[in-house]
């Protein structure tokens, strides 16, 4: 009997084992197809998106755009560094009844900005950092990504138009060539982008003058690498903030007083450095790239210390055009009767020797396009993957490659992925994935995402309560001014941004920015950290 029931157990027991095995080869027969389902619904959501995307850039390619336009007057001014191109444009929009500067850099749009207002001229400032309206305003300075393609004016200025071949931004340049309504559109660009320019004009209805800018001195390269001897008037051009403030140091040991300029300085902190350069309180300038454009300084010799820099995704050689914007500084005319470069390494001599011989420089191949706002509307498919579809699709014409949107497609998935649909309309989404940060900086992705998290909770957006620096901390004034712009940039795009908050934004970065100036007004190589 024991035995018959033993036997009984072990059966039943094997008859478990075997329908439990059954039961999960079911579950994962169902799993696995449940996984090719989704897969199959995702691939014919991606092929329907890529079929969007293609029908929409079929319908709208660049000459398109372009001959929808109103018919305007192009002047391109075409020159080096130094040639008074910019000057000559600007010049001409002092004097129209409305007009916009479209700048490469938000310092450069707060310094034209500021001259327009000098002149008497009721100018607004708008970056993606900050706006400074002025009552019933005649003139516009911003960045170029700021331009109202709905708003008309008499003149435009568009500056260092080579910058339409920049994978991250230069889809704003070939936007606002096409798009910008204004009677007369000047365009300022260094000779490799001409040939370009012309193309995309090809594309609309519009006469173009060409208005050729020379160096009123000579730029002359050394016959052998720096020595040593830094003199009053030099410039040495190093590629990291540290290495910044490394060189200053040595320099101010050596009995020297120099003004420092990297990208990390806020606009009045970088004019201050500048203006102690100028008045001569300042003998010598270590600065990085940053003085590649604007800032127009009396500076004599340019020193490079090496021709090459981490761009925040790789260490890379400069590019020819990088080398003969900041080598173009050298030499202010008015000041000095010519210009000189020079370097610290024999190899990058001969680079400079042959970069800035006057022989015909290469031309620039390809333009970008950006991501249009009415694309990233459509609500057929997530805004994720159509910025992923148009990322694969030729944008409508030969020479025009697509702009990188790495950052805003991390951003819209991180969206998608914590709240879907829910709660959020379409053109915030698309907003916040175009925010002004990179996904790579820890600090503004962790701000990106806590910042949105506070905002769909319904919490008090309370972003002026950190900023209690220490204002013996370069680095981290630096941290909270680089916050403190994105957490403003954050509140125009969702909507927050009044009086009261632009007011307090504005209070919190001058504090912040006369802590930082002080500092730089003391010893600069105790600020390394």
């Amino acid at each position: 009997m024991d035995g018959e029931r033993s036997g009984g157990s072990g059966q039943r027991k094997s008859r478990n084992r075997f329908a439990g095995e059954r039961e999960r080869n079911i579950r994962r027969f169902r799993m696995e197809e449940e996984r090719r389902r989704k897969a199959g619904r995702r691939r014919a959501q991606k092929r329907a998106a890529t079929e969007g995307v293609r029908e929409y850039v079929l319908a709208n390619t660049p000459k398109s755009i372009g001959m929808a336009m109103p018919r305007r007057r192009f002047v391109l001014h075409v020159g080096p560094t130094n040639s008074g191109k910019t000057h000559d444009a600007l010049e001409t929009l002092k004097k129209a009844r409305t007009g916009v500067y479209l700048a490469p850099l938000r310092l450069l749009a707060l310094e034209v900005g500021e001259r327009l207002r000098d002149a008497g001229i009721r100018s607004s400032i708008v970056t993606g950092e900050e706006q400074d309206m002025a009552d019933s305003d005649t003139h516009f300075s911003g960045t170029v990504e700021m331009l109202d393609t709905h708003r008309e004016y008499e003149v435009a200025v568009i500056d260092e138009a080579q910058m339409i071949a920049d994978s991250d931004r230069g889809g704003a340049w070939t936007r606002a060539i096409l798009q910008v309504r204004a009677e007369e559109v000047h365009v300022c660009m260094s000779p490799e982008a001409l040939g370009l320019v012309f193309r995309l004009l090809d594309l609309t209805p519009n006469e173009a003058e060409v208005v050729q800018h020379e160096r009123a001195n000579e730029l002359v390269v050394e016959d052998d690498v720096w020595d040593g001897d830094l003199q009053t008037g030099d410039a040495y051009i190093c590629f990291s903030r540290r290495q910044v403030l490394e060189v200053a140091g040595r320099f101010e040991r050596d009995g020297h007083h120099p003004a420092v300029i990297y990208g990390g300085l806020p606009w009045r902190a970088r004019r201050r450095e500048a203006a102690k350069f100028l008045e001569g309180s300042a003998d010598v300038l270590v600065a990085t790239d940053a003085i590649g454009m604007g800032l127009n300084l009396p500076i004599r010799r340019i020193i490079f210390h090496q021709l090459h820099k981490y761009d925040g995704r790789s260490d890379r050689p400069l590019t020819d055009l990088e080398i003969r914007q900041i080598a173009g500084r050298a030499g202010r005319y008015g000041m000095f009767e010519e210009g000189r470069v020079t370097a610290v390494r024999h190899k990058d001599m001969l680079r400079l020797r042959d970069l800035l011989a006057p022989f015909p420089v290469e031309p620039i191949d390809y333009a970008y396009r950006s991501f249009d706002l009415a694309l990233g509307l459509d609500e057929r498919w997530p805004l994720s993957l159509i910025m992923r579809c148009w990322r694969e699709t030729r944008p409508g014409a030969s020479f025009l490659l697509t702009q990188d949107v790495s950052t805003p497609i991390e951003a819209a998935i991180w969206v998608e992925r914590k709240y879907g649909n829910a709660g959020m309309e379409r053109d915030m989404a698309y907003d916040l994935a175009f925010l002004p940060f990179e996904w790579d900086d820890h600090d503004l992705r962790d701000e990106f995402r806590s910042s949105v998290r506070r905002f769909m909770r319904g919490d008090e957006m309370t972003w002026l309560a950190m900023f209690d620096a220490d204002g013996n901390d370069l680095k981290e004034l630096e941290r909270g001014l680089k916050i403190l712009a994105f957490r403003f940039a954050f509140a125009r795009a969702v909507g927050l941004l009044d009086d009261d908050m632009l007011t307090g934004f504005n209070a919190t970065r001058d504090h912040l920015e006369r802590m930082l100036i002080n500092l730089l007004d003391g010893p600069k190589g105790i600020l390394i950290r």
